[in-house]
């Protein structure tokens, strides 16, 4: 269990570095006002607002016989896509629409792998009988999200 809880720690820090590096070149290389940088973030959480629905989709739907490892691949997939664009294709991460919905597309991704995993952990939990997986989960995801900050 504890490899489970430093793997999920490892996956929350690295998931805030790419954020952090866009909040910068959003800020120092294009000059956004602080206005618009905000709300290019915020908007880019409306995929966030949908979990339920991915989560009822991931539950009814199976891709190739199985319905939770699918998903979290897709997720990967988007966010793949969407990173390696802004990485890759200079245009994307000048232009502010193209920006934006590289932003999109990898909240998507990510709030899909997101409802996904978590229905991983709590299935995992429930078959193997270990009460409380989801909380050691929550707690990895809390302490790699204050890690990010230094």
């Amino acid at each position: 269990m504890m490899v489970f809880v430093w793997a999920w720690l490892l996956r929350e820090w690295v998931q805030g570095f790419p954020w952090l590096a866009l909040n910068f070149h959003m800020a120092h290389n294009l000059n956004m006002h602080p206005s618009t940088l905000q709300l290019v973030q915020n908007s880019g959480n409306l995929p966030m607002v949908a979990k339920p629905l991915y989560g009822i989709l991931s539950d009814a739907l199976y891709i190739g016989g199985a319905h939770r490892i699918p998903y979290v691949s897709i997720g990967v997939l988007l966010q793949a896509l969407s990173w390696g664009s802004l990485a890759l294709i200079p245009i994307a991460s000048e232009a502010r629409p193209a920006l934006m919905a590289c932003v999109l597309l990898s909240n998507l991704g990510a709030s899909i792998a997101e409802v996904a995993k978590d229905a991983l952990v709590a299935e995992y939990g429930q078959k193997n009988k270990v009460p409380g997986l989801q909380s050691y989960a929550y707690m990895a995801s809390a302490v790699g999200g204050f890690l990010e900050i230094y």
